[in-house]
This record gives C-alpha cells, sequence and structure tokens, in this order.
C-alpha cells in the first residue's frame, strides 16, 4: 500500500508513529520515502511517500508493486498531486483520495469514484477576533503575536501559532524563551525524532509555534488553543516566474487551523484580524498558478501526451498559455523534440530526484566534475547554509573556529567552494557548520552521487572554481549575475553593504553579500558570478523582489569567453584590404555592466546585415549605394504613377523595398550568402535591382523617366533633391546643401520637364512655386 502525504515531516511522522503502534522501527513493516531519504526494505508494506517518489516509482512502473494507492490532504492541490491522481485515474491500480475540506462530490464525479464520508469527533470551539488590521496582514505581526500570547496562554493546555514562514517562528519562538516559555518550533526543516520526543512530551503551557505543515499533515496532542495569523507563504505565478508570496489563507485553511483546538477538549482561537474581512472559500490549485516545465516534463517521462494541456484528464486543467510556453522552453532546452515526445536528455532530467535547473547541471556532466557539480546542486536543494557566523559564539570558541576554518579553507572567499570544503570533512564541530544542514545535504549529494555513478572517493578534493565556472555557466547560462554599475558606484561613495543590485540582462536581484570571516581583512566582493541560489519573493500585491545567494564568483574574461552576455556590434571592418572577409567588434554587456570585446568572423543574418550596411556606406563596391539609390528611385516613380504622367504603358510592378538597406540585405539572404568565402563571389550587379524585370518597363520608357523625373538635379553648383507627387502632378524641390539653401531660386526656363508638373521650391519653413 502507498499512502501519498503532500509534505516530508508528514510521511515521516505518520511512519514513525505508525511503526511505534507496532513496536517496530520505521523500515520494517511501515517505511517512509521522501527525497534523498528512504526508509524502505524488503519486509515493507505500507509506505509513506511524498507525491515526488510516488511519480517517481510511475515512471519505474515500480508503482505496479503497489496493490492500492492512497492520496491524503488531497485539497492542498499540489501540481504532482493533480498529476498523480489524473495518471493513476485511468489506470488499473485502485485509487483512493481524503481529505476534509476539499469539493468531494466533485471530485468522485471526476475519479468517476464512490463517495464515503466519515464523521470525525470534534469538540466545541470558541473563535474571536483580535484588535487588528482590517485582514490577515506582516505589519507588527512577531508584535501582535507575542501580546496576544501573553493574554491568551493557557498553562493546563499547549497552545499553536500559525505563521506563514521560518523567520516569523524564530523571531516568535526566540521571544517566548527569553520569557522563559517553552517554545517549539514546527515546520519541514526540524528532525523528525525532535518533533516526536515534543509529541510526546507531557502537555500544558507549552507553545508550537508552526507554518502551515500543521494545518492538516500533523496532530499535537494537548492543544486548546490556536493563534491563527492567517497568512501563508506559497508559490504563486507572477510576472512569468514561480514567486514565494506571502499570501492571505482560504476560508478552507482557516477552518482546518482552528480544528487542530478542538481535537482533545473544548477549545479556543484567536484570528489576529477584523471579524467583518471575509477570504475566498479556498485557493486555486497549484498547476493553474505556476511555470509548468516541471509538470510537462515529468507527464511526458510517463508516456502522457502534452501536445496540449487538457490532453490530460485533469481535475482543474492548467492554463494553455503557460503550458504552451513551457513546452516551448523545453523543446528549445532539448528536452522534448519537435513533436513534444520526451527526447533521451528529457528523460534523464526527469530521472533525477531534483528541479530542472539542478537536472541541466547534472545531466551529462564531465565526468571529472560530475561529483562537485552534485554537491552544488544538493547545497542549492537543500536552501540550508552550512558555515555558521563565529559572530554569535563566544570569545575563545570564536577564535577556535576561525584558526581551524583558516586551516581547512585556506584563501577560498565565496560562500560556495567553502561550502564545498566543508562537504568533505568528517566533523562538523570544528568549522562550527549547522550540523543538520550538512548532514541532509551530505545525505542529498550521496544520493544524487549515486543516481549519476560517481560516489564519493577517499581524498576528493574541490575542482578549481574557474572549472566550476565553465561547466556551470554552459549548462545554465541564466545563472551569471554581474553587479550593476550603480551598485559599483555605491561601493566606492558609500562602501560595501549587505546586498546590493544584480543583473543578468533579463532579470535584477538583491544579491546576498557573503563575508568569509577566517580572511582577515575581508576581501573584496566580487562584481559578477554564477547566482546559484534565488528566491522571488511577492512583497505585496503587485510588486516581486528577487533575493540571490550562493554565489560562484566569476571574472568579466570568464564571463565573456564562455559567451555570457548581450552582444553589440560595436564596430564592423575588413580583415584585409582586399575586402573578402568582414570582422565584428562586439561589446559585451550583462545586467549593464561591460565584460569586454570580442572579435569574431560574421556569419549567416550578422553577415549579409553588414555588408549591407557598408554598400550603403559606400564602404563595398565604390559608387554601388549612388546607383542603388538612382534604381530604387525609379523603380519607386514607375510604382507610384510615373507611366501615367507620361502617357505610357503601366504593367505591374513588383512592390517596391521600404530601404535600400533592407534590400541589400534580402538580395544577399536571396543569393544564399552565409560566409565570408562567399564574398568574393558577389558583384555589384547583383546587388542592383533590374529595372525591365521589377518595372516590366522597356529600355527606352525607362530612359525618358530618368530624363524627365531625376531623383537630384544639380544647377549652378546647387543641389536639390527632386520628391514627387505623381498623382498631384506636382514635384518639390529641397535643398541638399547649406550652399545649395542660400542660392537663389533658379528660373522655371532653367527646370527639367518634370512631366509637365507643376515645381515647388522648399526652403527652411517656406514654400514657392516655381512654375
Amino acid at each position: 500500500m502507498l499512502v501519498v502525504q503532500p509534505r516530508r515531516v508528514a510521511c515521516r511522522s505518520l511512519a514513525a508513529w505508525l511503526a511505534e503502534q507496532r513496536g517496530e522501527a520505521v523500515g520494517e513493516r511501515v517505511g517512509s520515502w521522501v527525497r534523498f531519504e528512504r526508509a524502505v526494505s524488503e519486509e515493507t508494506r505500507l509506505v509513506f511517500a511524498t507525491p515526488g517518489i510516488a511519480l517517481q516509482l510511475l515512471r519505474d512502473d515500480a508503482a505496479e508493486r503497489y496493490r492500492a494507492v492512497m492520496i491524503d490532504e488531497f485539497h492542498e492541490r499540489g501540481w504532482q498531486t493533480d498529476l498523480l491522481a489524473a495518471v493513476l485515474a485511468r489506470r488499473s491500480t485502485p485509487l483512493v483520495v481524503t481529505s476534509a475540506t476539499m469539493d468531494t462530490q466533485r471530485v468522485a464525479n471526476a475519479l468517476q469514484a464512490p463517495f464515503i464520508e466519515a464523521e470525525g469527533r470534534t469538540f466545541p470551539l470558541e473563535i474571536t477576533y483580535a484588535d487588528g488590521p482590517a485582514q490577515p496582514s506582516a505589519r507588527d505581526l512577531v508584535e501582535r503575536v507575542d501580546d496576544t500570547l501573553r493574554r491568551v496562554r493557557d498553562a493546563t493546555g499547549d497552545t499553536l501559532v500559525f505563521l506563514p514562514g521560518k523567520r516569523e517562528i524564530a523571531a516568535v519562538a526566540e521571544r517566548l524563551r527569553a520569557a522563559g516559555v517553552d517554545a517549539i518550533e514546527v515546520h519541514g526543516g526540524v528532525k523528525p525524532d525532535v518533533l516526536a520526543r515534543s509529541f510526546r512530551a507531557p502537555s500544558g503551557g507549552r507553545v508550537f509555534v508552526a507554518t502551515n505543515v500543521a494545518e492538516t499533515s500533523l496532530t499535537i496532542p494537548g492543544v486548546t488553543t490556536v493563534v491563527d495569523s492567517g497568512l501563508v507563504r506559497r508559490m504563486i505565478h507572477r510576472a512569468g516566474r514561480s514567486v514565494l508570496a506571502l499570501d492571505v489563507c482560504s476560508q478552507a485553511a482557516m477552518d482546518q487551523r482552528a480544528g487542530r483546538a478542538g481535537r482533545v477538549q473544548a477549545g479556543r482561537v484567536i484570528r489576529l484580524w477584523s471579524q467583518r474581512f471575509r477570504p475566498a472559500a479556498s485557493l486555486p490549485p497549484e498547476v493553474t498558478r505556476i511555470p509548468l516545465d516541471d509538470v510537462v516534463l515529468t507527464a511526458a517521462a510517463l508516456g502522457e501526451s502534452v501536445a496540449e494541456a487538457d490532453a490530460i484528464a485533469w481535475l482543474d486543467p492548467p492554463p494553455a498559455f503557460a503550458w504552451a510556453a513551457a513546452r516551448g522552453r523545453l523543446r528549445a532546452a532539448g528536452a522534448l523534440d519537435t513533436g513534444d515526445q520526451v527526447t533521451p536528455e528529457g528523460i534523464a532530467w526527469a530521472s533525477l530526484p531534483t528541479g530542472s535547473d539542478g537536472a541541466r547541471l547534472l545531466a551529462n556532466a564531465p565526468l571529472d566534475l560530475a561529483g562537485a557539480l552534485a554537491d552544488v546542486v544538493a547545497l542549492t536543494e537543500q536552501r540550508r547554509r552550512l558555515l555558521l557566523p563565529v559572530s554569535e559564539l563566544p570569545e575563545l570558541r570564536a577564535a577556535e573556529v576561525s584558526a581551524a576554518r583558516r586551516t581547512a579553507l585556506g584563501a577560498v572567499q565565496d560562500e560556495v567552494l567553502a561550502s564545498l570544503i566543508a562537504l568533505r570533512v568528517t566533523d562538523a564541530r570544528p568549522l562550527h557548520l549547522d550540523t543538520l544542514a550538512w548532514r541532509e545535504t551530505r545525505r542529498a549529494a550521496d544520493q544524487l552521487r549515486a543516481r549519476i555513478g560517481v560516489p564519493w572517493r577517499a581524498g576528493e578534493t574541490v575542482p578549481p572554481r574557474d572549472a566550476l565556472v565553465r561547466a556551470i555557466v554552459a549548462r545554465w547560462p541564466a545563472s551569471a549575475y554581474a553587479a550593476r554599475p550603480r551598485a559599483l558606484a555605491d561601493r566606492r561613495k558609500r562602501g560595501l553593504s549587505d546586498r546590493e543590485p544584480w543583473s543578468n540582462g533579463e532579470d535584477e536581484l538583491d544579491v546576498r553579500r557573503f563575508v568569509p570571516d577566517w580572511l582577515d581583512p575581508p576581501p573584496t566582493p566580487p562584481v559578477a558570478g554564477l547566482v546559484l541560489e534565488i528566491a522571488w519573493l511577492g512583497t505585496d500585491g503587485t510588486r516581486v523582489r528577487g533575493v540571490g545567494s550562493l554565489v560562484l564568483p566569476a571574472t568579466y574574461p570568464e564571463l565573456l569567453s564562455s559567451g555570457c552576455g548581450s552582444a553589440e556590434v560595436s564596430e564592423v571592418a575588413w580583415a584585409s584590404k582586399r575586402r573578402q572577409s568582414l570582422v565584428a567588434t562586439e561589446s559585451v554587456t550583462l545586467g549593464g555592466a561591460v565584460l569586454g570585446e570580442r572579435s569574431r568572423r560574421l556569419t549567416g543574418a550578422a553577415l549579409r546585415a553588414a555588408l549591407a550596411t557598408l554598400f550603403c556606406e559606400d564602404r563595398w563596391f565604390r559608387g554601388g549605394a549612388a546607383a542603388l539609390e538612382e534604381r530604387l528611385h525609379l523603380w519607386r516613380a514607375c510604382a507610384d504613377g510615373a507611366r501615367t504622367a507620361l502617357q505610357l504603358d503601366e504593367p505591374p510592378v513588383t512592390p517596391v523595398p521600404e530601404d535600400a538597406q533592407a534590400y541589400v540585405c534580402e538580395t544577399l539572404a536571396a543569393l544564399g550568402l552565409e560566409t565570408n568565402e562567399e564574398i568574393e563571389l558577389v558583384a555589384i550587379d547583383d546587388l542592383l535591382p533590374k529595372l525591365d524585370a521589377v518595372t516590366g518597363s522597356p529600355a527606352w520608357d525607362l530612359d525618358r523617366l530618368v530624363s524627365e523625373f531625376p531623383r537630384e538635379w544639380t544647377y549652378l553648383g546647387a543641389t536639390y533633391a527632386c520628391r514627387y507627387q505623381f498623382r498631384g502632378g506636382r514635384v518639390v524641390l529641397t535643398p541638399r546643401t547649406s550652399k545649395s539653401a542660400k542660392a537663389k531660386p533658379p528660373a522655371a526656363s532653367v527646370l527639367p520637364k518634370f512631366g509637365g508638373f507643376r515645381v515647388f521650391l522648399e526652403q527652411a519653413s517656406r514654400r514657392v512655386q516655381l512654375r
């Protein structure tokens, strides 16, 4: 039996509780399986697993070993849960979907399943609202929670406080402990055995400070009071990316939270907002509000058709535009082919227990760097700092740690290489590492290394920084960022700050500065590098702020040679006097920072565009530009009605190109010019339009048109541009030079025929009729 729980902490705690009831250890008859942590044996008959693991079992056909699958807490509607239900619903494996708050009849109809309701036992609840903001708000949240707890904490029962994230939890817990209160943090980063011991301890007077993991995934015994902030941090789709946004809970979530106080006896709930506020009944499912790259890739790897979003039997289909955009990105990355079938590269990505960014680093990685890249991915997936600050230690202990770090880390200046070295030590204490984060990252790295076949080697060292930079940027170019010029200016004026703006040309991040406290004096911070950890935070209803950390420094020349940045041609020149090869000098920028210049021989469209520019500037085929302008003028005159004015026949005229440069570019493309070697095969006649062909006029008609409707006319050293209005029978002369502008208006008797048109002279703001 496979029981799918949406959260890791629930998988671990439920498996531990059930195994304890049987007098067994987890991994015997009852097991748990979450990412990077597997406690399952041949004896196991009941497995608690996360949705990602369940999808992996489906992909590997291992799910056939399970006689039934149960998806619990289905109301949370994560994309993996929705996809799992959609796929299992049309397979022969029996499926049970459970929840206390989902739209049961709708789900039952969609899955074509019978609906069974089991009444639970609850006790009366007293719900009150605090004097505070009109709706759930983060403003002064820690202070408001602290004030509320001072008034309502019950010494005979436990209190459960719902907060949006670990930062708020840590702040509230610190205040409570300073006041002598037993505060217990509850979130996905807390070790299962720590939570288990806390739950077993006698209740009374304790305060559990939790994320929404305690809404449904965990039952905390002894809770008689719930304090609800009404807030949650969740991933949403905003501005084209996944954003971890602070949001208001739905009414269903608020009810779930309230129910935690009425499990063992009558309880009370304090909501920190106005009673007049009306929240949404429920939140939209995740698949409708996030980028869908991982969803599409997983579905394709499961053998599902991904040509259209509605090809899968979704309970709530994802937006068609987001589905199409994800398919396009996966095709561009080589994970899907042009027919939207998963490629071997895509299979390799999907088989790895990591997101798409991590998968692209590990798939087909070079053997000498594969292990280190697995460690890097483990660091980014765990999102936990390994090196704890020395400043929090007593003076003697701080000196010991600093000395140990100088010995182990040497001249390393960045967090990435320092963390990779820290992963290779055998004892976390001398370097003052976060022991839990260190162990979990090591375990994650072990599993990733096992998947790609590069286990740890005795005495293994960290690869050189520049080799890692080249390997990562080649697979993940969007990770390359540079400090904004304004940030570098602020460094000079105001000194160093904790965060500063960096950009990759598309996104801007506040990049967290890393200070290597084992080096004295601290080194100058990098000006560019690979930002390996990014959190997109919703600061309010409309704005999104990106925060970057875990930076692998890189120099401008390294990023330039790796092909990073946006190139703009600053100069095009002939490589030799024979004019047979073009070389472009490009200025390359990344987020406003100039990485440098590079020269390259042009090919394809860039070569044709440069040649067209040189031709129109008279730097290729001298005199060709003027000849082209003359022919385009005559071509345009024929199209505008010049032949009608001369009472000539009017055969169809090919549409006239918009400008000379575009015409040359199109002509070179029609000639098939792609490389420098083909330049010498081009003659000037190849680039000039064949007027008899495009205008349908014989040579004698064209000669007459040239004489009567010149493009320019010169008289006594003054040159005038001629602008024709053939339908109105008029021509306007405009001086081409300052000398021409000062000349006396020419007499009517010296003017060309101009087809008998009325002739005007336009000088400055005046227009006078000459004939």
